[in-house]
């Protein structure tokens, strides 16, 4: 995409509650065969990373993985079930306006 030059993913509530409680501001190190020394990234969740209102547009990521050499990171938004979607039942949706419908059998 032109307008935007991150990558970003998505992950579920009570993962992002997971991370958030013992993971922010964590430092992990990773080596590839490409990068034999490895490299260090970082991982910074959002303080407001909870509230779920999609009206503050300033408020959208909920945390990053910040490759700490270059800068580039990884944008990571909170799926969460939307409970007053007028679809009904079953929609998720993050803070950036995302929406989607969680299939039946995934469900149970």
């Amino acid at each position: 995409m032109p307008w935007d030059s991150d990558s970003d993913v998505q992950m579920s509530e009570s993962s992002m509650y997971y991370v958030a409680n013992y993971y922010n501001m964590s430092v992990f190190h990773y080596k590839t065969p490409r990068i034999p020394d490895g490299r260090d990234y970082m991982l910074e969740v959002n303080p407001h990373y909870i509230i779920s209102d999609q009206k503050d547009r300033k408020n959208v990521i909920d945390a990053r993985w910040i490759d700490t050499t270059s800068g580039l990171f990884i944008d990571i938004t909170t799926a969460r079930y939307n409970l007053t979607h007028p679809a009904g039942a079953g929609m998720i949706s993050c803070k950036d306006g995302h929406e989607y419908r969680v299939c039946s059998k995934c469900e149970a």
